[in-house]
């Protein structure tokens, strides 16, 4: 039994360490360096902001129309990349 929950939490963790590596492509908008981020399913601009180590209102200054049409799945939206990359 205690084998089986090492073999699960070792599992998790694999997973969680696979899905930090995922990269995104970066660009420069007005002299900065930006990841361009395809939207998730049922995915809050909290979330993202916390995943890449960004405030929130960083995101909207490069993404304006989020403060109107908010967050849609699928949408490719600009982030900015962090000094203190958290994990992208």
């Amino acid at each position: 039994m205690q084998n089986r929950i090492l073999l699960i939490f070792f599992t998790l963790i694999c997973s969680f360490a696979l899905a930090a590596q995922e990269e995104y492509p970066i660009d420069t908008v007005s002299g900065k360096l930006v990841y361009r981020y395809p939207v998730k399913q049922a995915e809050g601009l909290w979330r993202i902001s916390k995943n890449f180590n960004v405030t929130q209102e960083e995101i909207i200054a490069l993404n304006p129309e989020l403060q109107t049409t908010g967050l849609r799945f699928g949408q490719v939206i600009l982030i900015p990349v962090s000094n203190q990359i958290g994990r992208a």
